[in-house]
């Protein structure tokens, strides 16, 4: 199932955890609730021990109060959107942000260039004139892929073997890096 879903994913339709579900309950013929398990996942994300990176609120607010408009674009394999929102929320980040794709939400995810496009047409900007910051190389394939500019945050950095690996292929010297939100914050701000 894991393998099915992440499958999907790369080709920028990123199942929902119903949808997921669904397909488990076909394969082993055992009746399973997706919007039940959806909800039990989204319990354990709110109860889990998730921790907000250094700086972001911050630099969140920093880029808020400077006039930049802010969208979060996120892949949910392993929850919902209101479920990510209740997370933001509990953290005191929800509020900087103006728009929120979510994959379990939409037709599309990343790498496709279809969240990013949209959370740019409802921020009522153009690409050109916008950055994507994330830590995966489906933020670099997809904010290049919408024509956006692409910063790797680096941050918190997975370092799994796969992980880097599939960074190696896509960040190239013109992809930009910052290791702290502060960085990235002055960045946005340098090129706005």
């Amino acid at each position: 199932m894991q393998a099915w879903a992440h499958e999907r994913e790369a080709r920028g339709h990123c199942p929902s955890v119903p949808h997921q579900v669904a397909r488990l309950s076909r394969d082993c013929r055992v009746r399973l609730d997706g919007d039940d398990i959806a909800r039990q996942l989204d319990r354990l994300i709110a109860n889990a021990r998730v921790l907000v990176a250094p700086g972001a609120p911050e630099a969140l607010d920093r880029l808020r109060s400077a006039g930049v408009r802010l969208g979060l674009v996120s892949n949910l394999l392993h929850g919902t959107g209101d479920g990510c929102r209740a997370l933001l929320r509990s953290f005191r980040i929800l509020a900087p942000f103006s728009v929120l794709v979510f994959s379990d939400e939409h037709p599309w995810s990343k790498p496709g260039p279809q969240p990013f496009r949209y959370a740019v047409r409802q921020l009522g900007a153009g690409p050109a004139q916008s950055a994507h910051v994330g830590d995966l190389a489906y933020d670099i394939v997809g904010a290049r892929r919408a024509g956006l500019r692409p910063i790797l945050y680096t941050g918190l950095h997975r370092l799994e073997p796969g992980h880097l690996r599939e960074l190696a292929h896509v960040a190239d010297a013109r992809v930009e890096r910052c290791a702290t939100w502060a960085n990235v914050a002055d960045r946005v701000l340098a090129t706005d």
